[in-house]
């Protein structure tokens, strides 16, 4: 610790999350690497939440409480951003656990690898009871992380690990991105550092009902793809159809000829990617395999339709294992390989 500064700031926003509330709080606590704060944000509670936190914040130094009047998520992660004492931004949600040595793993990895300012890492589901279900990971590369921006949202947000100057760089959370600030954050920050995911698992993810993802679905996935076609109009150096992101997203089409202009779209991007040689063989290849998988899903449901069999000829040209891949996958488990 320098000048009574921690090396980690743990940032948690709390709204109504009496529920979990002392479990998050209870893993963050309980891990092995001892220098952080948690500094946590009360974004208004109007349940338990004030009380459980002020219970916790007398019994431990560590918690840092600043109480504000209910303004959303993105302004109190801001907020929260703006009172950090740590160089690195550890993210956690009030309905999450971390496990003993998150901080620990990736602050090392961090300090190892000075070029990457955002680090994910593997998360196992579990429901409202506790009792876990699938894993969630994503690619560690930074390029195959950049790729998979254009789609989805490849970092599991709780589980980052951000390094402070770089994320007050570009200005913290977006206040229009909101249900979908991390993906936006992380579109952002790809431009001016590296990326990263660890394939530990590290955090137990919360799946409830009360999850943004289910409560708040519409403007999720509105914004998400807004952010997508930002994304994707960068690297490809040119403004691109809105029209035609929202097809990709949607993957519904009323007609054959629909689905030529979103395969040219993702078949542009694919070869953006990879036309610069800078990729390894591995990273060219999942870029390769998920383009095939891609353009094979959108033309599908149209292949006895001749407009799109050229579709289907660019995906097993990527590919050309591609209907032999789930086979050898459901084998390779079955044989415990």
């Amino acid at each position: 610790m320098i000048d009574n500064y921690p090396s980690v700031t743990v940032l948690m926003s709390v709204y109504n999350g009496e529920k979990y509330l002392s479990d998050a709080i209870d893993s963050i606590l309980n891990q092995t690497f001892p220098d952080f704060e948690l500094l946590i944000i009360n974004d208004g509670s109007i349940d338990g939440s004030s009380e459980i936190l002020h219970n916790y914040s007398q019994q431990d130094k560590r918690i840092r409480l600043h109480h504000q009047t209910n303004q959303g998520l993105i302004a109190a992660l801001n907020k929260g951003l703006e009172l950090a004492r740590g160089k690195f931004i550890a993210r956690m949600d009030a309905d999450d656990v971390s496990l003993p040595e998150r901080l620990a793993i990736q602050l090392a990895f961090l300090e190892a690898h000075p070029d990457v300012g955002v680090l994910g890492s593997g998360a196992v589901a579990m429901d409202s009871s506790g009792i876990s279900s699938y894993t969630v990971q994503f690619p560690m590369q930074h390029d195959v992380l950049r790729w998979f921006l254009c789609f989805t949202n490849p970092i599991v947000h709780p589980t980052a690990m951000m390094r402070q100057p770089i994320v007050a760089q570009v200005g913290g959370y977006n206040a229009a991105a909101v249900h979908a600030e991390d993906y936006d954050l992380w579109c952002r920050l790809c431009c001016v550092t590296r990326l990263s995911n660890l394939q530990n698992v590290l955090l137990l993810l919360r799946k409830h009902d009360s999850n943004v993802s289910k409560v708040h679905t519409t403007q999720q996935l509105q914004n998400s793809v807004h952010i997508s076609h930002l994304m994707i109009s960068h690297i490809l150096n040119e403004e691109i159809s809105s029209d035609i992101v929202q097809r990709l997203w949607d993957n519904e089409f009323q007609k054959s000829s629909d689905v030529r202009p979103v395969a040219k779209l993702l078949y542009r991007l694919y070869h953006a990617f990879v036309s610069n040689n800078e990729l390894s063989i591995k990273e060219t290849q999942i870029i390769q395999r998920y383009a095939a998988m891609r353009l094979y899903g959108l033309a599908r449901p149209w292949a006895q339709d001749v407009n799109v069999w050229g579709v289907l000829a660019q995906a097993f040209y990527l590919d050309p294992e591609l209907l032999l891949r789930p086979v050898k996958r459901r084998l390779m488990h079955a044989f415990g390989r």
